[in-house]
């Protein structure tokens, strides 16, 4: 039984591939062990002879060649070895002892193996090579033919054991050749089963394995029986790490209660369920994933299994969460926006979107609004309408400030609105955004306040032209005592250009010199007492004065606090009154001085003669020189007083004539020559050559420079100097200044208000009339004589008016 190429199989890489195979190896092997003892047995008993002993052998042999090239020859080459010992087995006994139980045996097993082998075709073949080798063993037919007769009786006969022994091999061989078909193709079927399970379960895993969404497949306590790529991806962590663990873990713990109860809702009616949780994956970081689950039921209905399927929303939780704060902007920026705000669709000038504040702007609802044009809110006739149509077709700013447009109300009245429009999209089509602010109310409260600025600044003029011309200075300071505000005189008796340079500066900043820091201390008190308070201020220097006056008052509807400050200069009267008083003091002195002049004049005269005559007849005497001299020098003190009080009592009147400065001063100093060189002092002039011709009475302006330039050689000390200058005043062209400055203690402070008074003098032996004289004479001639103590000396000045002088005006 040479197998037909079409029957042949390839050898496959596993020699149980198949159950033929392994039945194959298995029964070669039986045969094998089964035989091969069997054969050491029957050699040692004598009745059995070699050619039995041999066929025994055979099979044995058969089944060992079967079993041992199991690795190296394919199926059907094993088969054929074992079917061809097996019928050559029974042949050989059939021929040595006829159709004996074991020929008969080797035989029906070689038609089965066939049959296993090789199916039908190979089970007939075989049962006809049986039959064959049945006949060849005939000669000992009889002797097995009673042998088997003795037991059954209808195989007495060959003829019956032959036909029986065929019916019995083709049905045994026909049942293994069906057996083996419906084996075969059950193997087939499950082959075919199998495989398609398999490309199944690969189609799965590829389909499952390459899907970008979670899939889990886990058990009702939590363990995971399967993940897929994206399931590893998104947890961060592979296949093996999580397979066979709890997904418990994974879920965040405020949601697992939350995901236990859903487990256990799951039902055989309702199999599926979906919620969305919180996730902790492999590196701590909490994101959001939406599950799917679906309950895997037995046939009790209990759940034994669970498929999820998710996918990871945070992105989209966070882009929600955006949209919904962005909703929310809009509603606040738009529904709840107090200004009036409408979008309209550019093709159909629709309103398409309305807010709260234009449906209250307009007085219609919101649907009627909605169902309006532009056209229906403006004012018939309006000729920015027009324009308004023209230019919708044209290319216009993303932004643009309409302005001040007239809109009706539903109502019928009239509105002015401030219009601002702007491009937005709006449900896929363009559109613009107007903003509409009724401006009505603000335009009239706009006129009534330019109104009323109007009135204001009337009043504020008309206020601080008021204020301005006050003659006194008038200062308002806050609480601090910093200025908030001045008027002019006050600004020019600061000094500066403008009340801007004076506004926030405090009182002791105002300046150093009189009135100021009488003033700081002033305010200071009236802040302290909150009452009225006034002083008198005086400038020793310039022998200027001022009243002062300060109290606290409220201002405004909030009472707040304010410290007003008036300034009056009054030197003028102080001038005045102090002329009065002299003038009323010499004129009572007037009389009496010139009475004691007029008596002292005689027995001066007299006594001078005398003295005289004493000269000249003791003269020569040594005794009488010293006494003498000291007689002539109180004598002649005598008469200068005398003298100073004829001037003082009676002036005489003014001789005014063109004087030049430069001699005036000149002749001065040449008289004082004789003093300065008995003090010791030098006397240094400078006369400026460009000074105008002074109407002036030369006698007694001469009288005035001497006293002057005299006084200063006695209160200079030894070795210093005394300087008299003549130069334009500070007037400029319209005084002439003359100055004399020494270098000797100066004046003191308490001394310079008395300085000019009569009988005045802080010199032994001075009269206190040369100053006063000085006084007289020079205020004679409309002129003002100071002094000014400096840091070593003192200076003073007279101040000399130019121009026409009356010629009768006394001294």
């Amino acid at each position: 039984m040479i197998p037909s190429p079409a029957s042949q199989e390839g050898r496959g890489d596993d020699p149980r591939g198949t159950w033929r195979e392994e039945l194959l190896v298995r029964l070669g092997w039986i045969l094998f062990l089964g035989t091969t003892p069997l054969v050491f047995y029957l050699s040692l008993v004598e009745a059995w002879g070699p050619r039995s002993l041999s066929a025994i052998a055979l099979m044995s042999i058969s089944g060992a060649v079967s079993a041992s090239f199991a690795l190296r020859l394919t199926l059907p080459w094993r088969a054929f070895l074992l079917v061809a010992g097996l019928l050559a087995a029974g042949g050989l006994t059939a021929s040595l002892g006829g159709p004996a139980p074991g020929a008969v045996l080797g035989l029906l097993l070689a038609v089965v193996v066939a049959a296993l082998a090789f199916g039908e075709r190979g089970a007939l073949l075989a049962l006809a090579a049986a039959a064959g080798l049945l006949v060849q063993g005939w000669p000992a037919r009889v002797e097995i033919a009673s042998y088997w007769a003795e037991d059954l009786p209808l195989l007495s006969s060959w003829v019956r054991f032959a036909i029986v022994f065929l019916l019995l091999a083709g049905l045994v061989a026909l049942l293994v050749a069906g057996a083996v078909r419906r084996a075969e193709a059950d193997a087939a079927e499950l082959r075919r089963a199998e495989a398609k399970a398999r490309a199944s379960e690969e189609l799965f895993r590829a389909i499952v394995g390459d899907q970008t969404e979670m899939i889990v497949r886990w058990k009702p306590d939590g363990t995971r029986t399967f993940v897929n790529q994206a399931y590893c991806r998104v947890f961060g962590t592979s296949y093996e790490e999580v397979v066979g663990t709890s997904l418990l873990p994974n879920v965040a713990e405020p949601d697992r209660e939350a995901v236990l109860r859903k487990i256990r809702s799951l039902t055989p009616e309702h199999p599926v369920a979906t919620d969305t949780h919180e996730s902790v994956t492999a590196s701590g970081e909490q994101r959001f994933q939406e599950w799917t689950d679906r309950g895997i039921f037995d046939a009790q209905g209990r759940l034994v299994e669970l498929q999820s399927t998710g996918r990871d929303v945070t992105e989209r939780r966070a882009a929600e969460l955006a949209l919904q704060d962005s909703e929310q902007r809009y509603r606040l920026l738009f529904d709840g926006n107090p200004l009036p705000m409408m979008v309209y669709d550019l093709d159909s000038t629709r309103l398409v979107a309305v807010n709260e504040a234009a449906v209250a702007q307009y007085g219609y609802s919101r649907e009627e609004l909605l169902r309006m044009t532009v056209a229906e809110l403006a004012v018939p006739g309006d000729p920015h309408y027009a324009e308004f149509l023209a230019g919708l077709g044209q290319p216009r700013p993303p932004v643009v400030h309409v302005g001040l447009r007239q809109q009706r109300r539903r109502d019928g009245s009239r509105i002015d609105v401030d219009m601002t429009s702007l491009e937005v999209p709006f449900a896929g089509r363009a559109a613009r955004l107007t903003l509409a602010r009724d401006v009505t109310a603000e335009r009239e409260a706009m006129a009534e306040r330019a109104r009323l600025q109007a009135a204001v600044e009337r009043a504020a003029l008309e206020w601080q032209r008021t204020f301005d011309a006050v003659e006194q200075a008038l200062l308002v300071f806050d609480t601090a005592q910093r200025v908030v505000r001045l008027n002019r005189p006050a600004v020019a008796m600061i000094g500066t250009r403008g009340p801007d340079e004076v506004l926030g500066r405090l009182a002791s900043e105002l300046g150093a010199r009189e009135p100021w820091p009488s003033a700081a201390r002033l305010l200071e008190a009236a802040a302290t007492s909150r009452a009225a308070e006034s002083l008198e201020a005086r400038e020793a220097s310039t022998g200027r004065a001022w009243t002062l006056s300060a109290r606290q008052s409220a201002v405004g509807a909030e009472g707040e606090q304010r410290l007003i400050l008036v300034i009056a200069e009054i030197t003028r009267l102080v001038e005045l009154q102090e002329s009065l008083r002299r003038s009323e003091t010499m004129a009572a002195m007037g009389s009496l001085v010139a009475g004691v002049a007029h008596e002292v004049r005689n027995p001066l005269f007299g006594m001078s003669a005398t003295l005289d005559t004493l000269e000249r007849q003791q003269g020569s005497e040594q005794r009488y020189a010293k006494v003498g001299a000291v007689l002539r020098s109180q004598l002649a003190r005598l008469q200068q007083l005398t003298q100073d009080l004829l001037d003082y009592g009676k002036p005489p009147a003014l001789r005014v004539a063109d004087a030049s400065a430069e001699r005036l001063v000149r002749v001065a100093c040449r008289s004082c020559e004789r003093l300065a060189l008995e003090r010791g002092v030098e006397v240094v002039e400078r006369v400026s050559r460009e000074l105008p011709a002074l109407r002036v009475d030369a006698g007694r302006m001469q009288q005035v420079i001497e006293n002057l330039v005299a006084n200063a050689i006695q209160h200079s000390p030894r070795g210093s100097v005394v300087r008299v200058t003549a130069e334009p005043g500070v007037a400029g062209g319209n005084t002439v200044a003359v100055i004399v400055e020494d270098q000797g203690p100066g004046v003191r402070p308490e001394d310079v208000r008395h300085l000019f008074e009569p009988f005045f003098s802080r010199r032994k032996g001075g009269t206190g009339l040369g100053l006063s004289i000085v006084r007289r004479i020079v205020e004679a001639h409309g002129g003002r004589v100071a002094v000014e103590s400096l840091e070593r000396g003192a200076r003073f000045r007279v101040t000399l008016p130019l121009g026409d002088r009356d010629a009768s005006r006394s001294a």
